[in-house]
């Protein structure tokens, strides 16, 4: 799985799988060719179909064409072991600890049309189900089953338009590990050693000295 670019959204966390989760569906839906009825073109103006992260918010888009949001329910991170821990390296005093999380992966498929809400809705699930194994395969998610369509209802965000929800039942590994604080202290001792043409005082002054122009 290729590594995150941003460097606050960690690789498999909640944020990341539902970017995941956006591509594959805006792949399924780019893939049919421009007679597909919702083509999705990532030109704003030239796509049939609107689809984005997040709840929607985007009502005047929605009333012109259709869209699918996907978002996320609560994620649970429950102990697999106690503290979560998993071992520990004796030479270094590294520990290592484990947990897997736990939660769901929604896509509301509005329209402001009940059928096209509906038929989209069993687009999207099928489209997850059928290509789960491989969801899994390419984004070494642990699990992302079952899937589930919901009814078709009138949309809590706009009462102008209706929503069939499809959830993902998802499950993914967090690792994390720590190291000794004698061992950072050695390791901050080195750098700062390796460092010495850096000067500090002055390093000090020039941020203190920032001025806010109020611009």
């Amino acid at each position: 799985m290729p590594a995150t670019e941003h460097p606050y959204v960690l690789v498999k966390s909640p944020l990341h799988i539902i970017g995941v989760y956006l591509a594959t569906l805006r792949e399924r839906f780019s893939s049919p060719g421009e007679t597909f009825q919702w083509f999705y073109n990532e030109e704003d103006h030239l796509s049939r179909i609107y689809i984005e992260a997040g709840a929607g918010d985007e009502l005047k888009k929605n009333d012109a064409r259709p869209a699918l949001y996907v978002d996320r329910a609560a994620i649970i991170f429950p102990q697999v072991t106690v503290g979560d821990f998993a071992g520990q390296q004796n030479h270094t005093g590294l520990k290592g600890y484990y947990c897997v999380g736990n939660g769901q992966i929604l896509v509301d498929c509005v329209s402001s049309n009940r059928g096209e809400s509906a038929v989209l809705g069993d687009i999207v699930q099928g489209f997850l189900l059928m290509s789960s194994n491989e969801i899994l395969r390419v984004y070494n998610i642990r699990d992302n089953t079952p899937i589930t369509l919901g009814p078709t209802t009138v949309w809590e965000k706009d009462n102008r338009l209706y929503s069939t929800r499809v959830t993902s039942e998802i499950s993914f590994d967090v690792k994390w590990a720590e190291r000794p604080v004698a061992r950072k202290i050695q390791s901050l001792d080195t750098r700062i050693t390796h460092s010495n043409n850096v000067d500090y005082h002055q390093l000090a002054f020039d941020s203190l000295a920032r001025v806010d122009l109020g611009e």
